[in-house]
């Protein structure tokens, strides 16, 4: 038996109207990357107004605004770059 065959097998039949694509299946890393665009511009206003409130009231930052700009820089050092192919 050819292992080979498990690559063009489906596990289930498709649902009717369907067809089974396994030589270019769709793909929708362009719906992806569009939001993760999206996403990541409406941090770049948010986080640095919940830091601004948050230091004008309290007048110090927390153990969560620091979380906060950790987790944003951590975001945008895993961001694809405009270098890589969509």
């Amino acid at each position: 038996m050819d292992p080979g065959y498990m690559d063009n097998t489906p596990v289930r039949p498709p649902p009717p109207g369907q067809v089974s694509n396994f030589t270019n299946p769709e793909s929708r890393s362009r719906q992806v990357y569009i939001l993760i665009a999206v996403l990541s511009a409406v941090i770049v206003l948010l986080i640095p107004s919940r830091i601004y409130s948050r230091l004008k009231i309290t007048r110090s930052l927390g153990a969560d605004g620091w979380l906060c700009i950790a987790a944003t820089v951590r975001l945008y050092s895993l961001l694809p770059s405009s270098s890589q192919r969509l």
